[in-house]
């Protein structure tokens, strides 16, 4: 579990309940507007690493968050629900991190798909 310092901090270490899938070519982002509607609002949070973090708040669509991803260096961000009832993180170790029932399920159903994977 993460702690609230001036250093180094991973806000997704405070998600309860969540899901992760790696994508070692850390393109994760690539994958989200098959998990998130188009037309539905988000919040996008970005991540400015300093001394103290920083966070950038936007308001979009996936498939413009998603260019604006593409193109930018790697950094960690949050997308979330504007009805604040799941989260959606890409962290610097190229995992997806879920949290909230409807996105932890969706997640896992694209990562069967995806990687043929398959329940016991």
């Amino acid at each position: 579990m993460g702690t609230l310092t001036n250093k180094v901090f991973w806000y997704w270490e405070l998600f309860n309940d969540d899901y992760g899938v790696q994508f070692e070519k850390n393109d994760g982002f690539k994958y989200l507007n098959a998990l998130i509607n188009e037309k539905e609002r988000l919040w996008f949070f970005v991540e400015e690493k300093r001394e103290e973090p920083k966070f950038w708040v936007y308001e979009g669509t996936i498939n413009s968050i998603q260019k604006v991803i593409k193109e930018s260096t790697p950094f960690e961000y949050y997308i979330v629900s504007k009805k604040f009832d799941w989260v959606i993180c890409e962290n610097h170790h190229g995992y997806l991190i879920a949290a909230g029932d409807s996105m932890i399920g969706k997640l896992k159903q694209y990562e069967r798909l995806l990687f043929n994977y398959h329940e016991n």
